[in-house]
Formats: C-alpha cells, sequence, structure tokens
C-alpha cells in the first residue's frame, strides 16, 4: 500500500483549489442573485401595482419609479450565502419590457428578471447584478481546504495492484494481523515481496515478526536467503535459511555430527544405527572430543565413554532435533533439513542421514 507521491499531492491540491475556487464563486453569485430576487419578487409587483393603479399615464408613474428604484438599489447590500464577495450592486435595466432598456446601465455579472402585472397583463423588470470578488479570501480559503482535503486523501492507500493483494491475501491466510501486512506492502522492498507471495520462508518468518522474535528486514533477509545450514559450535547454533536456532547441547552436538558425516564422511553420509547389544565406540570417541572441545555437557560425554554410541541415545537425539526444527520451522520447511532413513539390506538396522547435500552444509572455519 504505497502512498501517493509528492508531485501528486501538490498538483491535485492545485487543481482542487482551482476547482472549489470555481465552484464556491458559482455558489456565492448564484446565492447573491436569488438573494436579491427574492427581496425583489416580495416588493416590486406590489408597489408597482400600487402606482399604477391610479394614474393616467404609465409612462411618467415608470419614469418616476425608474428614477426611485434606482436610488434604492445604489444603497442596497447583498452578500450570497459564502462570504466571497467584497461589494455587490444592482442596477436597473428597465422596468417595463414596452419601455428602452437604459442606456447608461452597467451591466454585470448576472440579469435578473422579476414578473409584475401591469392590471392584467404580464409584464417584466429587469435589474442587472455586479459583484466584486473577494480574490485574497477566495485564493487563500479554497487553496487551504484543498490542500487540507488531499492531505487527507494522500494518506490512503493506493488501491491494490494484483500483486499487493496476492501478498495480501497470502499473509491474511497465515493469521498475519492487518496492520503487519501494510507495513509489509509499504515496505522499500515491497515489489520484491511481491513476488514472494507463494514463498513459504516468507510466510514463515511473517509469523516470526507477528510474534516480535525479528524484524521485517529480518524476515526480507530470511525470504531471499541461501538454502543452507550452518554449524556455529561454539555457540550451539544453526542457522537455517537465515533462520537462527540455538539448540540444547547434547542435540546440537549430534546434529552437528550427522552433517560432518554428511559432508566429509563415506557411505554418502548415511549411518547404520548400532545393534541394541554392540554400542558403536568408534564414533563415540569422535563426538566425545567435538564436546569436550566445545563446551558439551559432561553428563552426555561421560555417557558415551561409559557405553558408547548406542542406537537408544541416536533415536532419542534425532527427535529431539526434529522437535526443535519443526517447532521454529514448520514442519513443511523443516523436512528438507532433518534425517531421511533406509534400511540395510545386510543387518535389517536403520541407517539414518541428513536430507540436505553436503554443498549446502557450512561449518565455520572456527569451529574445527
Amino acid at each position: 500500500m504505497q502512498l501517493r507521491p509528492a508531485y501528486w499531492f501538490a498538483g491535485s491540491a492545485l487543481a482542487l483549489s482551482i476547482l472549489l475556487a470555481c465552484l464556491s464563486l458559482a455558489i456565492a453569485l448564484t446565492t447573491a442573485r436569488l438573494d436579491l430576487q427574492k427581496e425583489l419578487s416580495a416588493q416590486l409587483p406590489e408597489r408597482l401595482a400600487e402606482a399604477l393603479r391610479y394614474s393616467i399615464e404609465d409612462g411618467e408613474v415608470l419614469t418616476f419609479l425608474n428614477q426611485q428604484i434606482r436610488d434604492d438599489l445604489a444603497n442596497i447590500r447583498i452578500q450570497g450565502l459564502l462570504p466571497l464577495l467584497q461589494h455587490c450592486s444592482a442596477g436597473l435595466i428597465r422596468l417595463s419590457q414596452q419601455s428602452p432598456q437604459d442606456p447608461t446601465v452597467t451591466w454585470g455579472w448576472q440579469v435578473i428578471s422579476v414578473d409584475w402585472l401591469r392590471g392584467n397583463v404580464p409584464d417584466q423588470a429587469e435589474f442587472t447584478l455586479d459583484c466584486q470578488i473577494n480574490d485574497p479570501l477566495l485564493i487563500g480559503m479554497n487553496l487551504g481546504l484543498a490542500a487540507f482535503l488531499m492531505g487527507v486523501w494522500s494518506l490512503l492507500p493506493l488501491p491494490l495492484s494484483a500483486d499487493q493483494k496476492k501478498l495480501h491475501d497470502s499473509l491474511l491466510a497465515q493469521g498475519v494481523a492487518t496492520s503487519l501486512i501494510r507495513r509489509v506492502l509499504q515496505h522499500p522492498n515491497a515489489r520484491f515481496l511481491q513476488k514472494q507471495a507463494e514463498n513459504p520462508w516468507l510466510r514463515m518468518s511473517m509469523r516470526q515478526v507477528a510474534d516480535e522474535r525479528i524484524t521485517l528486514d529480518d524476515a526480507l533477509a530470511i525470504t531471499v536467503a541461501e538454502p543452507d545450514i550452518h554449524f556455529h559450535h561454539h555457540d550451539h547454533a544453526v542457522v537455517i535459511h537465515g533462520v537462527r536456532l540455538v539448540l540444547p547441547k547434547t542435540p546440537y552436538f549430534y546434529y552437528a555430527w550427522y552433517a560432518i558425516q554428511r559432508q566429509q564422511g563415506a557411505l554418502e553420509g548415511w549411518i547404520l544405527n548400532p545393534a541394541v547389544d554392540r554400542p558403536e565406540r568408534r564414533q563415540a570417541i569422535f563426538l566425545i572430543s567435538l564436546m569436550e572441545k566445545f563446551g558439551g555437557h559432561q553428563k552426555a560425554i561421560n555417557d558415551l565413554r561409559e557405553h558408547g554410541l548406542r542406537s537408544k541415545i541416536l533415536d532419542q537425539n534425532r527427535n529431539k532435533i526434529k522437535e526443535e526444527l519443526v517447532a521454529a520451522l514448520g514442519e513443511e520447511l523443516a523436512g528438507e533439513f532433518l534425517f531421511e532413513t533406509r534400511r540395510d539390506a545386510r543387518s535389517s538396522r536403520y541407517c539414518h542421514r541428513l536430507c540436505c547435500p553436503p554443498e549446502r552444509i557450512l561449518i565455520s572455519a572456527s569451529t574445527t
């Protein structure tokens, strides 16, 4: 949801100001004309009828009334509905359609007609209305109003594009709050994120943002991270596709051991579970060395020295690793960084190895 740019705001505010100025001026002039027409229609017909009732020559009476009405109009004050008119003056064009137009009258913006009866014969008087506009007030008032309206409008989000709507709906379906989705759509890299609407790593990381475990920039980094798993022995941490997980010490070292075997060991990383009655001693020595060097639990080290590498302990630690990864990443994403299994044809025991290929397994140089 991108906001409208500043140049759009300035241009739109100016255009709206001109439109509002024209509209408000039309309203002011129209209401001034209606006010004058209402006042004249209320007084003039009765006044003319009364003056002509007992007259012998209409022309003389109309001439007299003509001058009198002009004098009255010279003192009339008309404001209209909006205070945009500095001064309005009215002039008499003619009292009757049978009279010639006064050549001295100044024609204004509008002509006002007032119907009256000469006896039983319809007649019509014509007046002109001229108004002086309060230019500073007209410009200032409408420019300020336009700026206010455009300011409010500019804060409203633009309609969602197809890509934005797709991302919006995808995150909403994941339970991400609308306020957070709005932040995503306003992010500087929003265009890139829109293309990642179906990326499960974006959806997972956004749930972590919603839980305030990571920032929005962290979520973007996770989305574009390489699909690697990086082991840090000193911290007992793994970074999977940009997501950092600190594991319990003993499961971490078993996980790192499986990773080292997948990356460097024989048999493409497959490790055969020891027989129930014959623990593995040689591999136990490697694990003991790894744990002692990087701060493993002494209890786990002593157990390996005393009993060797046992099938039960391997199963327990693989299960614990799975629990940690699924809790952090979800079952779908965790799967490619967990274990695959096959049965050994000769012994009928199970073999396990990391699903992740060797080229995607990284171990920090400082840990070896």
